[in-house]
C-alpha cells in the first residue's frame, strides 16, 4: 500500500512536469548517501535536461527485477564478495565509490582488543548486515567472504541501521560496516570499534556501483551518468 501511495504521488508530479523523469533504486542508507550527493550535484550544476528524480529503497533482488521490467532506470548496489547477478551481461556497471568493509565490534567483546580479525575469530559469533528487505543476495554476498570450512557462525539480517548499531554496541552481534560511509551518516558510537577482516577467501574492498540496462535509451539516464562521471573527476 505504501508503494501504491508513492506511485500515485509520483504520477501526479509527472503530470504537472515537463521535465525528464528518472527512477532510481537503492538498497541501503549507505548508497543513498552517495545517490543524494550525485542528484544534488546534477541539480546544482543545472545540467540538461532538467530531471525529476524518483527514488525507492529496496533489496538488490527487487532492484534487479525492476530494472529488467523497466520500472527502474538505474540502481545503486554494492559489489562485495559474491556477485552473482542473473544475465549480468545485460547491464552496465559504473563504480561511484570504493573503500573497505570492516567489522564493527562492541568494546565488551574481547575481540575488540585485536588489531584485525580472521575467520577463526568468527567461530561462535553472529554476523549481522543491514537490509530493509529479506535479501538472499546480500546474505550470500557476505557469506562468500568467509572460509567455507568454517561453519560455526551465523549471518543474519537486521532491518534498520539503528538496530544494527544497537545490537553491535550491546555485544549481541558483529556488524559488517562499509568504511568511509558509516562516518558520514551516523555519529560515532563510543561503544563500538572497527577492525579489519583478513579473510582467506576475499579481500575486503567494496565498490558502490550504479547499474542500468545497456538497452536503456533514456536521455535523463544518459545525462545523469555523464554528470556522475564529471562529478567524480572533480573530486
Amino acid at each position: 500500500m505504501n508503494n501504491f501511495d508513492s506511485t500515485v504521488s509520483e504520477l501526479k508530479n509527472i503530470a504537472k512536469s515537463v521535465e525528464e523523469t528518472l527512477y532510481i533504486g537503492y538498497f541501503s542508507i549507505f548508497d543513498a548517501f552517495i545517490m543524494e550527493k550525485e542528484i544534488i550535484n546534477y541539480q546544482k550544476s543545472k545540467s540538461q535536461p532538467p530531471i525529476s528524480f524518483f527514488t525507492t529503497e529496496e533489496s538488490v533482488e527487487h532492484s534487479l527485477a525492476d530494472l529488467a521490467l523497466n520500472k527502474l532506470d538505474c540502481a545503486y548496489i554494492n559489489h562485495y564478495g559474491s556477485y552473482d547477478i542473473p544475465q549480468a551481461d545485460l547491464y552496465e556497471y559504473m563504480p561511484v565509490y570504493s573503500n573497505e568493509m570492516v567489522l564493527g565490534i562492541s568494546k565488551q567483546n574481547k575481540l575488540s582488543e585485536k588489531e584485525y580479525l580472521d575467520e577463526d575469530d568468527l567461530v561462535g559469533q553472529t554476523l549481522c548486515y543491514y537490509s530493509i528487505e529479506n535479501s538472499d543476495f546480500m546474505r550470500k554476498t557476505f557469506a562468500a567472504t568467509v572460509d567455507e570450512k568454517i561453519r560455526n557462525y551465523q549471518i543474519e539480517r537486521v532491518s534498520s541501521i539503528e538496530q544494527l548499531m544497537t545490537s553491535t554496541a550491546l555485544n549481541q552481534s558483529i556488524a559488517y560496516i562499509p568504511r568511509g560511509l558509516i562516518d558520514q551518516i551516523m555519529q560515532p558510537d563510543p561503544e563500538i570499534v572497527y577492525r579489519h577482516f583478513r579473510s582467506k577467501q576475499k579481500n575486503q574492498k567494496y565498490s558502490m556501483q550504479l547499474i542500468y540496462l545497456k538497452t536503456n535509451k533514456s536521455k535523463a539516464l544518459k545525462s545523469f551518468v555523464q554528470s556522475i562521471k564529471n562529478f567524480n573527476l572533480q573530486k
